[in-house]
């Protein structure tokens, strides 16, 4: 069972693509994607507690782009054939298949953490402290212990969602990155088609 559920390779696939030339991760992308992501969900920990219009409106957010990013990985998977791209240099197609590779681990790690969300969405609701234990626990540590726990949930909760818009537009530059190109060649290859028509016209 455990290997059927072993999601470590979509993290390490993920990861991956953050890696430059050197095989590591710079700072600047550590601090965007990691650091400070941990200080803003913190702060919204913190300081602005969930409440129920808003735990809808994220359920509602994650479940959406949930399919959406399912559709996305069908959309990604159908285009990594290269015969189409055949004319083109090895180190070209080479790019391209990387390109979608890195997609590919970046959409699935996108479901995995909605997903992430989605549970930890639920935990909050469902893992609370009866009364008499946490007033307990009150006695004992003199503090609200549900109240952190339930503020440490909100933290993750709050990092989870930023994290899965953070990969999502990551996913949207590299989408754009590989299909601009295609793109332009499919305009080259119509203005090519039209001059040699246009051609035809003047030879006649």
């Amino acid at each position: 069972m455990y290997r059927e559920l072993n999601i470590r390779r979509v993290f390490e696939g993920h990861f991956m693509s953050f890696k430059g030339k050197n095989g590591k991760i710079n700072r600047a992308e550590k601090f965007s994607y990691l650091y400070l992501p941990i200080l803003f969900s913190i702060f919204l920990g913190v300081f602005c507690p969930l409440n129920d219009g808003l735990k809808n409106i994220i359920s509602i957010c994650i479940s959406i782009l949930i399919g959406l990013l399912f559709n996305l990985l069908i959309l990604v998977l159908t285009n990594i054939n290269t015969e189409k791209f055949i004319n083109h240099s090895a180190s070209d197609r080479l790019i391209r298949v990387s390109l979608i590779k890195e997609t590919f681990y970046n959409v699935c790690f996108s479901v995995v953490i909605s997903i992430i969300t989605l549970i930890n969405l639920f935990l909050i609701d469902v893992l609370k402290f009866p009364k008499g234990f946490n007033d307990f626990l009150f006695i004992i540590f003199k503090k609200n212990i549900d109240d952190y726990f339930q503020t440490l949930l909100q933290i993750v909760l709050y990092f989870t969602f930023i994290q899965t818009f953070l990969v999502l537009f990551m996913i949207i530059k590299r989408i754009e990155k590989l299909f601009s190109v295609e793109i332009e060649q499919e305009i080259d290859n119509i203005e090519i088609e039209q001059k040699k028509e246009l051609n035809q016209w003047d030879d006649a």
